[in-house]
C-alpha cells in the first residue's frame, strides 16, 4: 500500500522539486536527490536512536516484553547456530570453499 501511495505522489513531488532550480531542465534533478537523500539520512539517524539492536538493550526503553525478548533471543540463537563461537581461520575458509556445489560447477 505504501508503494502505491509513494508512486502516486512521486511524479508530483519530483516536478515540484525540479522547479526549485533556476534551470529545471539542467539542475532540477539535483534537488530530487538532495530532498530524498535528506529524508533517508534523517530516517536512518532516527532509527539509530529508537530501534534497539539486540533484545537485551531493549530493556531501557521498554519496547519489548519479557516474553517477546525471549522469543527474539531464541530466534537469534537459531539463526546464528554454532557459527558465532568459531573463529575464521584459513582452515575454516578452506572447508567452506571446498564443496563443488558452491562453485556451480
Amino acid at each position: 500500500m505504501m508503494a502505491n501511495l509513494t508512486a502516486s505522489f512521486s511524479n508530483i513531488l519530483a516536478y515540484g522539486l525540479t522547479q526549485i532550480a533556476g534551470n529545471p531542465e539542467r539542475n532540477g534533478w539535483k534537488w530530487i536527490f538532495i530532498f530524498e537523500g535528506s529524508l533517508t539520512v534523517g530516517y536512518g539517524v532516527l532509527c539509530w536512536f529508537l530501534v534497539p539492536a539486540l533484545p537485551h538493550t531493549a530493556g531501557k526503553n521498554k519496547c519489548l516484553s519479557a516474553k517477546e525478548k525471549a522469543i527474539v533471543k531464541r530466534r537469534l540463537l537459531a539463526d546464528v547456530g554454532s557459527f558465532e563461537s568459531s573463529k575464521v581461520t584459513w582452515t575454516v575458509i578452506g572447508e567452506t570453499l571446498r564443496p563443488l556445489h558452491i562453485w556451480n560447477v
